[in-house]
């Protein structure tokens, strides 16, 4: 028994580990930073705006001549430049949820990694000690149950077979047993 216990102690020791593949903590990284940093696309759009406004208010200054006609075409690039700021705060918006999706999912899958890894290295050992013990006791139950009811088959034979019954002759102590004396011993033998 105890042979059967270090084999099984030896094969759970063999049992090979999961590891969590450091591809999945990089990748949850990544996404973290993806999720809660600034887009540079955005970073970029907006120092291209800026840019292409400047050129083209010093543009408008070599083209118009007067001042009503100035004025106007300033305030046609600041609507332009407007226009194109709300879009890349919508572009941005769309591109943080989605980035932010995928923090989720690769939380998510690194959790799963993380069960994988607490079912094979810790939980599927003891259950494999826990079914090997209850085996055990299963089969330490049925031996005794097996050895009480032979015990009890053979103590059933012997009564109904006479050894027991009172048909030797003579008023034992047991009430039919006469071989036996005072001091437990069988005839003929020194105690």
């Amino acid at each position: 028994m105890a042979n059967l216990k270090k084999q099984i102690n030896k094969q759970l020791k063999r049992m090979p580990k999961y590891s969590i593949q450091p591809e999945a903590y990089e990748n949850v990284a990544l996404a973290t930073s993806r999720a809660f940093g600034r887009p540079q696309e955005i970073t970029l759009a907006e120092e291209n705006l800026d840019q292409s406004q400047a050129n083209a208010l010093g543009q408008a200054q070599d083209v118009t001549s007067s001042t009503s006609g100035l004025l106007s075409t300033l305030a046609a690039i600041e609507g332009n430049k407007n226009t194109a700021v709300r879009n890349l705060a919508q572009d941005e918006a769309a591109i943080r949820s989605a980035n932010t999706k995928d923090l989720y999912a690769t939380k998510a899958a690194l959790a799963e990694e993380k069960d994988k890894a607490w079912y094979q290295n810790i939980y599927a050992p003891w259950e494999a000690k826990l079914r090997n013990l209850k085996e055990r006791k299963a089969n330490k139950n049925q031996f005794w149950s097996s050895l009480g009811g032979a015990l009890l088959s053979g103590a059933g034979s012997l009564i109904s077979g006479g050894v027991f019954s009172g048909g030797g002759g003579g008023a034992g102590a047991a009430g039919g047993v006469t071989n036996i004396d005072a001091t437990n011993t069988l005839p003929g033998t020194v105690a």
